[in-house]
């Protein structure tokens, strides 16, 4: 709780949680992950902004989330992979300017088990709906397959192409396909290198590295 000196009407009561967990259900296949956050946010983008909890201002208010997303992941034989999730999210703000927030997630993968070069193929989607209390309700949908082709130990070329479904600008919605050509090089197990290109000539560079120490 936290008490003005110069404030008569400042006397007010903050809650801060930041806390999660993963569950392994069954092992090395099912799990589930739990994640509770509660903390200040701005009410408004044009207000002033929440720099420190404490201090006095009109503009913030307390807001909990909460969320749990259980998991499948496993193998198809030798040579495949596969994961697939749900999640349930709940936002709830104590100010009636912030709307509260229902929201249901699914994601589906399977493809190739991951090697130097990454996988060598795999399709993937995903779905996401949230409930607005103080508005509309919107929706998402993509899906998206790659194929590579390996033209050596380190390099390779893949070509991918999905398609994203989406009604946040207007209810009416809106539908993106997309494809690319690219490749992968990739000199050691820790390093890699992803470069593509579509048809409308937007290039996309995608760099990942890795380092154990094993002392």
């Amino acid at each position: 709780e936290l008490l003005y000196a110069n404030h008569s009407a400042g006397r007010t009561a903050q809650n801060a949680l930041n806390a999660m967990a993963t569950v392994e259900a069954i092992e090395g296949r099912a799990f589930v992950d739990v994640s509770a956050v509660v903390a200040q946010q701005a009410i408004s983008a044009f207000g002033a902004p929440v720099v420190d909890a404490a201090l006095l201002g009109n503009n913030r208010t307390e807001t909990a989330l909460y969320r749990i997303a259980p998991s499948l992941r496993g193998r198809l034989g030798a040579e495949t992979q596969y994961e697939a999730r749900l999640g349930l999210g709940s936002s709830r703000s104590k100010s009636a300017l912030v709307s509260d927030i229902e929201t249901q997630d699914a994601s589906a993968r399977i493809g190739a088990v991951e090697g130097r070069l990454g996988a060598a193929w795999f399709l993937q989607a995903s779905a996401q709906r949230a409930d607005y209390r103080a508005g509309r309700t919107t929706l998402m949908q993509r899906a998206d397959a790659q194929l590579g082709y390996p033209l050596g130990e380190s390099v390779a070329a893949y070509v991918k192409a999905g398609f994203e479904k989406n009604d946040f600008g207007d209810a009416n919605g809106q539908h993106e396909q997309f494809g690319a050509l690219g490749a992968t090089w990739a000199p050691s197990d820790e390093a890699r290198l992803s470069v593509d290109t579509d048809a409308s000539g937007r290039t996309g560079i995608v760099a990942a590295w890795s380092y154990e120490n094993a002392a």
